[in-house]
């Protein structure tokens, strides 16, 4: 079922839907059209990575069955000039071995620039190496965050027959271990397979119907059909770390300590390990 959708009939004019019942009628400045497909859509991901190693293979796993090329792009210097664990690259070319991953690409960032250009720089060169390896459509994925393949199938089927060119889904957070569901939520939404192409970038969508992160939306195309899924969701393992301290004092939000969060937010129910991530060693 929709919540949010916009259609774009034409290069002039946005129409904005809530709930099938047209609410705005926009005009907006001439865009770039898609390229038309030229065979079977393919659909790809990339991660960005620096830390949180101990939780990707899980989550590739958890949607490789749903994707046709995986690209990693990581990182052995933080947005603050931190290194990586020095077992990084090891972790990544056994988990590569084991062929859930189709390419590495390594990413060195300036530390001239501020940590958001960093990473919308690093996130879009894993679109461009995505669409280099034919990729029609295109996710941007960190280690803590899992889909129920299931879930992600039906996504596809939906896109594919109604035209979504960028489509979000709502997020499940988890706290301390991996069986901790919060029971409270931010609004905050993640972008999940858009429609892609050579000219394609992400960024901070204006066009965009819902809150997500900036560095990680596809930017406005000519006729873009946005689509907000409320029956799929990213699980995301949002404080399960090994060192969560590291996480976020080398989050390109630049915090210098773990927030703070209040009572509401430290809610949980206790849930089945959905995605079998390993407890060999304490969370946290």
């Amino acid at each position: 079922m929709k919540a949010f959708e916009i259609k774009r009939p034409s290069s002039s004019k946005t129409q904005i839907y809530l709930f099938g019942i047209k609410i705005l009628s926009l005009k907006i400045k001439k865009l770039t059209p898609y390229l038309a497909l030229k065979s079977a859509p393919k659909f790809c991901a990339s991660y960005s990575v620096f830390d949180g190693e101990e939780l990707l293979e899980a989550s590739i796993k958890s949607i490789r069955s749903q994707v046709d090329h995986i690209n990693v792009v990581y990182q052995t210097t933080s947005w603050f000039g931190k290194p990586a664990a020095p077992t990084l690259l090891k972790v990544l070319k056994e988990i590569q071995e084991k062929g859930l991953i189709d390419e590495l690409i390594f990413f060195e960032p300036d530390l001239k620039k501020n940590p958001q250009t960093n990473e919308r720089e690093k996130r879009n060169i894993g679109l461009k190496a995505a669409v280099k390896a034919g990729g029609n459509y295109f996710m941007t994925i960190d280690c803590d965050e899992f889909y129920h393949a299931h879930e992600l199938k039906k996504a596809k089927e939906t896109i594919l027959k109604k035209g979504i060119t960028h489509a979000y889904c709502s997020q499940i957070f988890y706290k301390d271990k991996p069986t901790s569901m919060q029971v409270f939520s931010f609004a905050c939404y993640a972008q999940i397979f858009c429609r892609v192409d050579r000219f394609s970038l992400l960024g901070d969508n204006e066009y965009a119907v819902c809150l997500a992160d900036p560095t990680r939306m596809v930017l406005e195309r000519e006729n873009s059909k946005h689509f907000v899924f409320n029956n799929i969701f990213t699980h995301h393992m949002v404080r399960v770390r090994r060192d969560l301290q590291k996480k976020y004092q080398n989050s390109s939000m630049g915090l210098n300590e773990m927030p703070k969060f209040d009572a509401k937010e430290d809610m949980t129910v206790e849930v089945e390990n959905y995605f079998n991530i390993k407890f060999d060693e304490p969370f946290n």
